[in-house]
């Protein structure tokens, strides 16, 4: 098996968590916080955004922090993930800026000194895109709304761009340095594409099952793969369309063609479980983790979280169930072989 050990993200205080594929815990936090929900495990430690902080907690408990220092960005609070960046880190953040609260629309990559390199606001990105082709966006941005709801973003050194998931909207794909936006990829019947013709060419042609309140972007063997929930959307205007729900949650690989603007599925895995918020899907080796974060949370039956790994031929390798919502929300494998302690 291409894993041993998980860690698991939890909306819960206790913080991170690594377990062993028997489901038996192997490591915690010493001193549980709800600050460290959102991390990302890297050569022995743990790198968490803790509010204005960015926290380096090695597994032998020690902690270094540093004060995240922005020019534009005050009141920064994390949200979902952390994250590789180009250089630095990725952070996903409500902020203020210029007055303004903006939720959860805000990626900012800071060095390891918490040090901002950049960010990109998408209400910005987007407004401006909109209003370059004489439409108003006031429709579509919501200051002070959870209009946008990023809950992943990754980097691809292949041409220099970031790929953030947009629950609400869609998957889009925007140049690092230009942060001009080369693609969209999502649920045509909502309000994004419905009633904003100059994203429409943006929108890329495919003939598989788009993205809807899609999780957990990851780029293997150069194509895109995520968590397809099949949820419409929450928080969309009054009277704007909300796109369709699907009967279960899928997990996908897709292979873009840029020029050609399309999206071909090349592995679809359907287990007939509906998940409809959190959760996620990685790749190691030849196999798969699948994290089904809310299963049942939509109708009467006890909410329960799956825990699922798969070979390439779809054979179960193990599976954990625990009780609960989103606990954990995302579920990534680990590598406590030859560590080195920082």
């Amino acid at each position: 098996m291409a894993f041993s050990y998980l860690h698991l993200e939890n909306n819960t205080d206790q913080g991170p968590i690594i377990v062993d594929v028997d489901g038996n815990v192997r490591w915690t936090a010493n001193t549980p916080t709800g600050a460290y929900r959102y991390a990302l495990f890297e050569d022995g430690r743990f790198v968490i955004q803790d509010n204005d902080e960015l926290v380096y907690l090695s597994l032998t408990g020690d902690e270094k922090r540093f004060k995240i220092t922005s020019s534009q960005l005050t009141q920064i609070r994390p949200h979902h993930e952390t994250s590789k960046g180009k250089t630095g880190y990725f952070l996903n953040v409500d902020t203020t800026k210029n007055g303004n609260n903006l939720v959860e629309s805000v990626l900012l990559e800071v060095d390891q000194n918490g040090n901002e390199i950049d960010h990109w606001d998408f209400g910005e990105i987007i407004s401006t895109h909109l209003t370059e082709n004489s439409e108003d966006p006031s429709d579509f941005i919501r200051n002070g709304i959870d209009w946008f709801h990023m809950n992943s973003a990754i980097y691809s050194p292949d041409d220099d761009s970031i790929i953030v998931s947009s629950r609400e909207n869609f998957v889009v794909k925007i140049d690092y340095a230009s942060k001009k936006m080369k693609w969209l990829l999502g649920d045509e019947t909502k309000h994004w594409f419905v009633n904003h013709p100059s994203l429409q060419p943006l929108s890329l042609t495919s003939s598989d099952t788009k993205p809807i309140g899609q999780h957990a972007l990851s780029i293997v063997n150069g194509e895109l793969m995520l968590f397809n929930n099949g949820q419409l959307s929450f928080n969309q205007p009054a009277g704007a369309p909300t796109g369709i729900a699907l009967a279960s949650s899928l997990a996908m690989s897709f292979a873009i063609d840029e020029s050609s603007m399309t999206a071909d599925a090349t592995w679809i895995y359907d287990a007939g479980i509906f998940s409809d918020i959190c959760s996620s899907v990685y790749k190691s080796g030849d196999n798969y983790l699948i994290t089904y974060s809310a299963v049942d949370r939509t109708n009467d039956n006890p909410n329960r979280v799956v825990i699922r790994a798969i070979d390439s031929s779809e054979l179960i390798l193990f599976e954990i169930e625990l009780d609960g919502t989103c606990q954990p929300w995302n579920t990534n494998y680990v590598e406590l072989s030859n560590l080195t302690y920082q």
